[in-house]
């Protein structure tokens, strides 16, 4: 059997969502790049695995699963298809469990995610598309308040996060 293929570029977080969900369970898998910055995302090559043209998308013999931006639903099939008794990511084997997956999955999705994309997108994926920095004091008040919703309380804690950066 051919092993899953992951169709997308490994930098982008959704994208790199699936990868280690793969890495995790010990997968064979198949990384198809498509190039985001080319556009290829658009081809009606890719359109046809996924029509929002959006990144990733994942074959599986016949089945194919595309993300309209996130990936939790690919990575989640992912976890359930190579779960075995000694790798449960999702702790189906346990309702409680898996509810407490649920739970954090959605604070995750709607708490932190939305607070660090912005920092991610500032700091890694607009100076590779532009080939520069964006607006300091735009990415600083994206950090202050993904190091917020991170628990960072002290104030000298949030500074450091944000000369980091």
């Amino acid at each position: 059997m051919s092993p899953v293929k992951v169709f997308g570029w490994e930098i982008l977080t959704n994208v790199a969502r699936v990868l280690v969900c793969l890495e995790e369970v010990g997968a064979d898998y198949e990384r198809v790049s498509v190039n985001f910055l080319a556009g290829e995302q658009n081809s009606p090559e890719h359109v046809e695995r996924n029509p929002f043209g959006k990144v990733p998308a994942l074959q599986d013999g016949e089945l194919f699963l595309f993300a309209n931006v996130i990936s939790r639903a690919i990575a989640k099939y992912v976890l359930r298809k190579y779960r075995t008794s000694e790798v449960d990511l999702l702790r189906e084997s346990s309702i409680t469990e898996a509810a407490m997956v649920d739970m954090w999955t959605e604070v995750e999705a709607q708490q932190y995610y939305p607070a660090l994309w912005p920092v991610v997108y500032e700091c890694i994926i607009f100076p590779m598309i532009f080939l520069g920095n964006s607006a300091g004091a735009v990415w600083r008040q994206r950090m202050q308040k993904a190091a917020a919703v991170l628990g960072c309380a002290a104030q000298d804690t949030r500074e450091q996060a944000v000369e980091r950066c």
